[in-house]
């Protein structure tokens, strides 16, 4: 395993074999088009304007990842085959999957979160806030003491999730409402 620390990579298509094998610390990454990854890992590292887009993570890891204004559409982090902590900012996270994952305290903010999934993941403490949830899906989550503040078209099961405590503006509480059944007057 090779190991590189405090590099800066700016405006690169990152081809596979320069990733393979590899672990980066406090790295960070700019304008970078990412391929798919085998074995590579990155801890504490920043991502800033990448495409990491439908990208296939075989047997790597992001711990401590800070992704802002980046595109990470249709990407699938699963405790089975990946190691994972990261907090997004004006991210595109379209249709990505995040399954039986500890994302305790995991931010995201002013992120599209269209279609995303959810399912079996710790998000208690979270800060999920200024972002799209349409056609999300929360399954089986702890969002217990979490923060759901000003998201647009986000649905919540409370009865398929565990919710004490979680913060939701009055937008939410409608929608959830009005997925069973009620016939809300403001």
């Amino acid at each position: 395993m090779i190991v590189i620390e405090n590099s800066k990579i700016n405006d690169e298509a990152l081809d596979e074999n320069y990733l393979v094998d590899k672990e980066f610390y406090h790295s960070e990454f700019y304008n970078c088009k990412f391929p798919d990854l085998r074995g590579t890992k990155f801890y504490n590292c920043i991502f800033n304007t990448c495409d990491l887009s439908n990208i296939k993570l075989n047997d790597s890891q992001i711990r401590n990842g800070v992704f802002s204004h980046s595109k990470l559409i249709g990407i699938g982090f699963s405790s089975v085959n990946f190691a994972f902590s990261a907090d997004f900012f004006n991210c595109d996270m379209r249709y990505m999957e995040f399954l039986e994952l500890n994302l305790k305290g995991m931010k995201i903010e002013n992120c599209d979160c269209q279609g995303v999934r959810f399912s079996d993941c710790n998000l208690r403490e979270s800060k999920l806030i200024n972002t799209n949830f349409n056609n999300s899906i929360f399954s089986k989550c702890d969002l217990q003491n979490a923060n759901l503040l000003n998201n647009t078209s986000l649905l919540i099961n409370p009865t398929g999730n565990k919710v004490k405590q979680t913060k939701i503006d009055l937008k939410t509480a409608v929608n959830i409402a009005t997925l069973y059944g009620f016939d809300v007057n403001l």
